[in-house]
Parts: structure tokens; C-alpha cells; sequence
């Protein structure tokens, strides 16, 4: 309810690709995501 109205924001960094995962838990550890980090794999 309260995403719909806009009433919550949230930071994500979305990589797609497992072969990017790797990448992307090293950038995490690193503190080069903005918020969430997501590995986009379907």
C-alpha cells in the first residue's frame, strides 16, 4: 500500500546475471552499492 503512494523510498543496485555475481558481493564488500544489493538472475 504504502509503495504504491509513494510513501517509502528505497535504494537498490541491481546487476543481472549470475556470471556478475562475484562482481557484485565485491563491490557489496567494497560499499560500492547504493542500498540493497540484488543479483538478477531470471
Amino acid at each position: 500500500q504504502w509503495f504504491g503512494q509513494e510513501k517509502i523510498a528505497y535504494d537498490e543496485t541491481v546487476v543481472d546475471g549470475i556470471d556478475h555475481a562475484v562482481g557484485a558481493f565485491l563491490d557489496m564488500m567494497r560499499g560500492a552499492n547504493t542500498g540493497k544489493m540484488v543479483v538478477r538472475t531470471a
